[in-house]
């Protein structure tokens, strides 16, 4: 069920203590995420919600993948992912709290 399988990887990125193996992993199956979620607005979907948390830990990485890897498909969820990522780095600079994970 795909919505299940959309689920389980957002859950693993959501949670801190996973991130990195869900990141790295994300990282290796993108072509599959992409191939599987075609035709769908889950890969769009995934990465709105994926773009944000990542990139809070990991944001030259996630810069770098999603510039190096485009995802025709998935466009929308990318352009709105990076928008999140954006508000919430200022947001986190303003409060002066959390930092990026050392890369």
């Amino acid at each position: 069920n795909l919505g299940h399988f959309y689920a389980v990887i957002l859950t693993a990125i959501y949670n801190p203590a996973g991130r990195s193996v869900a990141w790295a992993w994300f990282r290796a199956h993108l072509a599959e995420l992409e191939e599987r979620l075609k035709g769908t607005s889950m890969l769009g979907d995934l990465l709105e919600g994926a773009i944000p948390v990542l990139g809070l830990d990991y944001p030259e990485e996630v810069r770098r993948f999603f510039a190096e890897h485009p995802v025709p498909e998935g466009e929308r969820g990318r352009r709105n992912g990076f928008a999140l990522l954006e508000a919430a780095e200022r947001l986190r600079a303003r409060l002066g709290v959390g930092r990026p994970h050392p890369s």
